[in-house]
């Protein structure tokens, strides 16, 4: 995360406990933390942008591998605006029986907002999506 005085990271308790099958296998979610910052990667924002970095915590205690995209199942939404992650440190898969994989998703959203729901789509073969709202502030 930048270095800049206009950072702010935000310890977020919410749990999305066992997202239900089918679309994440019951794969548990917990959103740790967001940062919001005006640089990332040292790529400053555009004009009235943001970005915003949540980083979960999944565990896989099933008996079966998940595997998948970040970008193919994940959004940010605040307001009307829904943006596809921008970059991720977020594993392609999680091992059956794994516990602590961790990673960072990183969203391009509107400067200022503060209100946002966390998406994880749903697919063809497995279509119940599921939402987590928080606030940075």
């Amino acid at each position: 995360m930048a270095n800049l005085s206009n950072d702010n990271v935000y310890q977020l308790h919410i749990r999305l406990a066992y997202i239900e099958p089918p679309i994440w296998r019951r794969i548990a979610v917990s959103a740790k933390s967001a940062a919001v910052s005006m640089s990332f990667k040292g790529q400053q924002a555009a004009k009235s942008m943001q970005f915003v970095t949540v980083t979960l915590k999944v565990d896989n205690p099933t008996s079966q591998d998940f595997r998948g995209y970040w970008g193919d199942y994940i959004r940010l939404k605040s307001g009307t605006i829904t943006s596809p992650p921008n970059d991720a440190t977020l594993p392609l898969g999680f091992a059956a029986g794994s516990s602590g994989g961790t990673g960072d998703v990183t969203f391009v959203m509107p400067a200022g907002s503060t209100t946002y729901t966390l998406i994880f789509l749903g697919t063809p073969s497995y279509p119940n999506g599921t939402t987590v709202n928080f606030q940075t502030a």
